[in-house]
Formats: structure tokens, C-alpha cells, sequence
């Protein structure tokens, strides 16, 4: 018939041993390995429902730094879908925010001021101005992406990523800071 092997067990050690040998020869290489960890690419994704717009929050909270800014044209959040999703993500996502030191600035619809704006004005780091102008589809101007988002049942988001890009937000949003009324 056929042979037979016999295993024996070896000494714990030695795979302790091996394994050290490979971590150690991965930690040498990664140095190596080509990564860009820069966010100057250009790129635009698009992500569905609540989880996928706090995760890109969540991120642009993460790599942003004290004194940066976050610049919203026509905030309107999900009050008119869902007010227990968005003022529970909303509000701790603040209290982060301004932990770290992030100014928000915020061209609101005039008619959202009782709403939600006497409870952005009141936020430390964090600047409201009017527009008589409704927008359905609020933009908001992260230090290294943009961010367009439909408040419906399952909200969505586009995000756009590139220098230029933010740049050219960035103007815009002067412009229509210029125009906006403080109240």
C-alpha cells in the first residue's frame, strides 16, 4: 500500500523564531513599498445612505488640523428626512470638531435660521451667514475635498478630491460669504 508519514510536534520556539524572522523582514520593506498617502489626486466617489456620509465625515474630521476650515454653501443637514439621524451624527460630530479646533463656516436659507441656525450660532468655532436662497443639495468645502449631498430616505454624497477643485469651491464660497447677511 502506501507510505506513511509521521509528524512530530516541534518546539513552540521555533515558530516564534519564524514568525519574528518574517515580521521583521516586512518592517524592512515597507519603507520600500510606493505609497502616496497625499490626498492631491483627483477623484470623484460617490457613496449611499447615512453610514457612507458619516464615514467620509468621519475621515475629513480625521485628516483635517486645528485652525482649518469647513465651508458650507446652503446647510440644510437631513432636519426634513430624518432628525434623530442627523442631529445625533451632527452634534457629536460638533463637539469633535471643535474639540480639535476646526472653524466651520455656514451660508444657511434664511428660513432654516429658526430652525437650525440659532443652534449653529451658538456653536464655539463656527460663523452663520444668510441667503435668501433655498438649496436642496448643500455643498461643503473640506480643507482637501468637496462634498455634495442629497438629503432624501437614503442620502447620498459625491465627493470630489483634487486641488484645483477645492480651490475653485473656495472662491465661490468667498463670493457668496460676501453677499450673505450676518442675523
Amino acid at each position: 500500500m502506501g507510505k506513511r508519514k509521521f509528524l512530530k510536534a516541534t518546539d513552540p520556539k521555533r515558530l516564534e523564531r519564524q514568525a519574528h524572522e518574517i515580521y521583521t523582514s516586512i518592517k524592512k520593506a515597507i519603507p520600500k513599498i510606493p505609497f502616496k498617502t497625499e490626498v492631491d489626486s483627483e477623484e470623484v466617489l460617490f457613496f449611499k445612505g447615512y453610514n457612507g456620509i458619516k464615514a467620509i465625515y468621519e475621515e475629513m474630521l480625521n485628516s483635517s488640523n486645528e485652525g482649518d476650515e469647513f465651508l458650507i454653501i446652503g446647510a440644510r443637514g437631513g432636519e426634513d428626512v430624518s432628525i434623530k439621524t442627523y442631529r445625533n451624527f451632527f452634534k457629536n460630530y460638533n463637539d469633535r470638531r471643535i474639540k480639535k479646533r476646526i472653524i466651520q463656516k455656514i451660508i444657511m436659507d434664511l428660513e432654516l435660521k429658526k430652525q437650525i441656525g440659532d443652534y449653529y450660532n451658538n456653536l464655539k468655532f463656527t460663523r452663520v451667514k444668510y441667503l435668501d436662497q433655498k438649496t436642496l443639495a448643500p455643498i461643503v468645502i473640506f480643507p482637501k475635498a468637496i462634498g455634495i449631498v442629497q438629503w432624501k430616505e437614503e442620502p447620498t454624497l459625491y465627493l470630489m478630491k483634487g486641488k484645483l477643485i477645492v480651490e475653485s469651491f473656495k472662491q465661490y464660497f468667498d463670493v457668496l460669504w460676501k453677499a450673505a447677511k450676518f442675523l
